[in-house]
């Protein structure tokens, strides 16, 4: 009864948006399907199909609904291409749902020093903190920081651009906290969910998490908990997929080009976003379309058209199960084109592919003035490569950096190319950056 009585009275809502912002200053409004008292709004990171970093900037919450935007740094020009964000709302106060305790609060006097905020209900073990700056008080980009997260409370302050003065007006922040484990809402639609904090293992490259419990068409989000590196910082997350997400942190480049980012600890939260009755990440509703059965957890395994996808991937990518999918087009494009020793900064190819989804290795070649020992190759996940990078399942983009070897040797300018190599296995098309 308690936790029916806590998922009814939160009136948990969940949501997703794709938006593109082609015009810096613009907000997008959000209606609620239902009407609040006191809504607390907690935002999930973008996905990364901007390069440009990016956090999320929440105005005007009323009963009703919300504005937002996509709030680039102050040096940034504020357009930006499509993303995919979530966010999840309820009432202020604490509750149980699906058997673990969610607290929905608020700080309404937060700036750039870091000030303590207490829970309302102490939690019986470090919980996982979300944030979300929810008011536009000062003009300058912001983002909430957190720290020293504890199971009676945590440190909140809002961090600016380096390049800026260092000073904000006060702000509102809505938090959400919520006890580490996985669960099910025990009312309709009986949604799956896992929370947990991670290792300080996450960096500037994408770093896998796993979900404890396979999430149908999951919704994400996710905070960083410590300030190991007090560098602002935002996170962006890749491959959201049923069985997890790669989440990553990025700086922001106004007063340096360094990017990289000391390890710190992720919380978390994913949610499924429709009913998965055997919880094998296919929702009901599409294993009916398919003739498949949703209380046999063994048939998301199978690969009924032979295209190395199971039914899993198929419904995660939206391809046809009964159709074979091919690897699609690769291409290749200069992301950052230099990089510098000293200063940390590194050079960058994306390689892309559209049109198909299945999983793929491309290879390619270097050439240049540089030679093999100026620099290492690393993909986005920080693993050091050599001549190929491999697509997992769905995935669409790819990005090789070129590192720096730092040496006492004074050089002149030099230069790296890298071609993608024809495959019989998939297409090509821009094949040089």
């Amino acid at each position: 009864l308690g936790e029916t009585a806590g998922e009814v009275r939160s009136q948990l809502e969940l949501g997703e948006l794709v938006q593109a912002q082609g015009a810096p200053g613009t907000w997008h409004s959000a209606t609620f399907s239902k009407s609040y008292i006191n809504p607390v709004v907690v935002f999930g990171p973008a996905t990364q199909n901007d390069a440009e970093p990016v956090g999320i900037r929440v105005r005007n919450v009323t009963a009703t609904g919300f504005e937002w935007q996509f709030d680039e740094w102050d040096y940034q020009d504020g357009v930006h291409a499509q993303e995919q964000v979530h966010y999840v709302v309820a009432e202020e106060g604490s509750y149980v749902i699906g058997g673990l305790v969610w607290q929905f609060g608020r700080s309404a006097a937060v700036n750039q020093a870091a000030a303590a905020q207490t829970f309302a209900q102490a939690f019986s073990a470090v919980p996982s903190v979300l944030t979300q700056t929810t008011s536009r008080n000062g003009a300058a980009a912001v983002k909430s920081r957190i720290s020293g997260v504890t199971a009676t409370g945590f440190s909140v302050r809002l961090e600016e651009e380096a390049a800026a003065d260092g000073t904000h007006v006060d702000e509102t922040v809505h938090y959400l906290a919520i006890e580490q484990g996985n669960g099910r809402l025990v009312t309709p639609p009986y949604l799956s969910f896992h929370a947990a904090v991670t290792a300080a293992n996450v960096t500037e490259f994408l770093k896998p998490q796993t979900f404890a419990r396979k999430l149908a068409e999951p919704f994400l989000f996710a905070d960083a908990q410590t300030r190991n590196d007090t560098d602002p910082v935002t996170l962006r997350f890749a491959n959201l997929t049923p069985n997890g997400a790669d989440v990553r942190l990025q700086e922001e480049t106004s007063a340096d080009v360094n990017v990289t980012h000391t390890a710190e600890k992720i919380g978390f939260l994913a949610v499924s976003g429709a009913l998965d009755t055997d919880e094998d990440g296919l929702t009901d509703a599409w294993e009916l379309a398919n003739g498949l059965n949703p209380n046999n957890p063994a048939d998301a395994l199978l690969d009924p058209d032979g295209d190395g996808l199971n039914n899993l991937a198929e419904h995660t990518y939206g391809t046809n199960p009964n159709s074979a999918n091919g690897v699609g087009t690769v291409t290749v494009a200069t992301l950052a084109p230099d990089a510098y020793e000293k200063d940390g900064a590194n050079a960058a190819f994306l390689i892309t592919r559209s049109g198909g989804v299945a999983p793929a290795t491309v290879s390619f070649a270097l050439t240049g003035t540089a030679s093999a020992g100026d620099y290492t190759l690393k993909d986005d996940r920080g693993n050091t490569i050599t001549t190929s990078i491999t697509f997992a399942a769905g995935e669409t983009s790819r990005t090789v950096f070129i590192v720096p070897t730092l040496d006492s040797l004074d050089e002149y300018p030099e230069t790296v190319a890298l071609a993608v190599s024809p495959c019989a296995g998939y297409t090509t098309g821009s094949l040089v950056g």
